[in-house]
């Protein structure tokens, strides 16, 4: 009796695939969008996104890395209008959105008010001659519309010439021709500046010229 041998063989199908082939074939979706679109300068704003069907998200422009797929980002002191931008990829694939943070400008300055120069002569003085008196007046202004005030001691009444040692400065000295009673004034303009206070002062002295010179007022 003869003994045959027999010879078996199996055969194994591996079929490999490919875990993200459903995802390769869908569409990327990104949406990204800022809470708000225009700030103040130094305020601060907040990015949010999700994506979907991607591996991996980048940020460039006003920010920088790699960022999840899904989140948020505070971004702080904003001073100049920004463009951020946000990549989310994968093998072959990718979307970018945008959005831009526009910083306002800072409205203007109000306009300064102009207020009324003040001025004062000073106390009322009795001195003996030759003695000379010693005048403290005071003016205060805020400068505007354009430059300083200017200011001028005269005489308004009296028996004699008075001499000053200076006119045109609120503390100086007089001198008395004769004894008797005397009112003086301490006279101000505004409108004058470092070039043209000169001449307003001469103008003072000159008939039919006081206009020019945009007197304000005194105090005696």
């Amino acid at each position: 009796m003869h003994k045959t041998a027999l010879l078996l063989g199996l055969s194994l199908l591996i079929i490999v695939g490919d875990a993200h082939a459903g995802t390769y074939a869908k569409p990327i979706y990104l949406s990204f969008e800022a809470d708000r679109t225009v700030v103040a300068p130094g305020e601060s704003v907040t990015l949010s996104w999700a994506s979907s069907n991607a591996r991996r998200c980048y940020a460039s422009g006003g920010w920088r890395g790699k960022r999840a797929k899904s989140g948020s980002r505070r971004i702080k002191n904003i001073t100049q209008s920004t463009k951020y931008a946000l990549k989310c990829k994968r093998r072959g694939k990718h979307i970018i959105r945008y959005v831009t943070v526009k910083v306002k400008a800072e409205p203007p300055p109000p306009t300064p008010v102009n207020q009324a120069p003040t001025v004062s002569a000073g106390l009322d003085q009795a001195i003996t001659l030759p003695l000379q008196v010693n005048l403290r007046g005071a003016v205060a202004d805020d400068g505007l519309p354009n430059g300083a005030v200017s200011l001028r001691w005269s005489r308004v009444s009296g028996p004699g010439k008075v001499s000053f040692a200076s006119t045109s400065t609120a503390a100086t000295t007089a001198s008395f021709e004769l004894p008797g009673a005397y009112v003086l004034r301490l006279s101000f303009y505004f409108g004058a500046t470092p070039d043209n206070s000169a001449d307003l002062a001469k103008l003072k002295g000159l008939d039919g010229c006081c206009g020019v010179k945009l007197f304000a007022g005194s105090s005696t």
